[in-house]
């Protein structure tokens, strides 16, 4: 997940947004404002809990059926699929999927057949893929670059340490985190090392180590700017699967623990990041001593606010080593193995809206007061709309303000009385 940060400040607002002379705004992190002066933080509003996901929908099959593909989601409207294997045959195959038609098209092959990789779209545009194996060579460190727009691959500086089945995540500022793994030398089963990979630069470097040798978990970055890993399998004989959930700050480059991802404790599972600012971990299964035992159907959701895990709607099979990515309104699962342990070539996509709250001016004037919004007070998983024709409209009188985005319909008022306005994009 890609996010970035936008503070709108009263330079910015007060003189523009109060006059309601602009029209129908909707203000959003794509925009260049002036940099603004710190504010003091406004008092506590009730974050939102984590919520139980809609209805998976099945739509348009793969081509081809393979577990342990790299998938990620482009801005320009795909998902991507790259490699993975059906058992017995690791594939070098690209797929790319229209989320608006429901289609799929072929397209140029990775260089080298691929399982298992780490998979990230960079803030430039290209698609990076690193730690991966192949049936019969082992683990490798060979990274590469894949061009959309060019539909094609270059390779890149080779990873540190060769993993399979460790996680990446891009940070706002363009560096790109690769986190845990198997461990190719096998000194130990997995690794906890944080590998740190700069497009501009195509060079690596070392973060803090993982608090514990992890592989196969879930990843996501959230809408506070930390990478979450949770779930995966353990480094101690006999590799059984976890609960534990790691969280990273970016900022510090140092690691907390968060609370435990409810049971069952599953490996070779994946995570995505909702456009509604929840976590999902969705389906693995109880691998120990590579034993593939029970798949799982179970999907769960963490609130980063609450710091609470809730149960999510299950996958309509059980499945292990899938892929699952967020784009829009949805959360998208791919592939994977079924519980008869053959790969499967379904995708599904379950709904998790970014919330919207209303300006009403119901109370007063305050920015803070939840009665005066519809849904509650904005926060960073919210969507604050301003309608025109409101008798009062919003002041933010001290402090910072935050949202997801927001619009300011034609004739409608936002005035910044000493206070700001962040607002933050969490685009997949």
């Amino acid at each position: 997940m890609l996010m970035k940060t936008t503070v709108y400040a009263a330079v910015l607002l007060a003189g523009l947004l109060s006059s309601g002379h602009l029209g129908a705004q909707t203000l959003d992190p794509t925009l260049s404002p002036p940099s603004a002066t710190a504010g003091a933080a406004p008092a506590a509003t009730a974050p939102p809990a984590a919520r139980t996901t809609a209805a998976w929908t099945t739509l348009a099959s793969m081509s081809t059926a393979r577990a342990q593909p790299g998938v990620v989601a482009h801005p320009n409207g795909n998902i991507y699929v790259f490699g993975g294997y059906n058992g017995s045959t690791t594939f070098s195959s690209t797929e790319a999927y229209n989320v608006a038609t429901d289609t799929w098209t072929s397209r140029a092959a990775m260089p080298q057949a691929r399982q298992g990789m780490a998979c990230a779209v960079g803030r430039d545009g290209n698609i990076y893929t690193f730690a991966s194996r192949a049936q019969g060579i082992g683990y490798r460190s060979e990274c590469y670059r894949y061009n959309p727009a060019a539909d094609t691959w270059t390779a890149i500086a080779s990873m540190p340490v060769a993993r399979w089945q460790a996680r990446a995540v891009t940070a706002p500022s363009g560096l790109i985190y690769v986190f845990g793994g198997w461990n190719a030398d096998q000194s130990t089963l997995a690794g906890a090392e944080v590998q740190i990979y700069d497009p501009a630069a195509n060079s690596w470097t070392l973060g803090t180590p993982m608090p514990a040798r992890v592989m196969g978990m879930g990843a996501a970055l959230d809408v506070t700017g930390r990478v979450h890993l949770y779930g995966g399998m353990s480094d101690t004989n006999p590799y059984p699967p976890l609960t534990s959930h790691y969280i990273y700050n970016l900022a510090t480059n140092s690691w907390t623990t968060g609370p435990d991802l409810p049971a069952p404790a599953r490996g070779y599972t994946t995570g995505a990041a909702g456009a509604d600012g929840n976590l999902y971990i969705l389906g693995g299964d109880s691998d120990i001593a590579q034993n593939m035992g029970t798949m799982y159907s179970n999907v769960d959701t963490f609130s980063p606010l609450t710091n609470a895990w809730s149960a999510g709607t299950a996958l309509p099979v059980a499945l292990t080593e899938l892929g699952a990515v967020a784009m829009g309104d949805y959360v998208y699962v791919l592939g994977g193995l079924t519980g008869s342990n053959a790969p499967s070539a379904a995708v599904y996509r379950t709904s998790t809206p970014l919330v919207t709250t209303t300006w009403t001016g119901g109370v007063s004037t305050d920015w803070y007061t939840a009665g005066n919004w519809s849904n509650g007070v904005p926060d960073v998983t919210k969507y604050a709309v301003v309608p025109g024709g409101r008798s009062r409209y919003p002041v933010i009188g001290s402090g910072t303000a935050t949202a997801r985005k927001m619009t300011l319909n034609a004739g409608a008022r936002l005035n910044l009385n000493g206070g700001r306005l962040d607002l933050v994009d969490a685009a997949n």
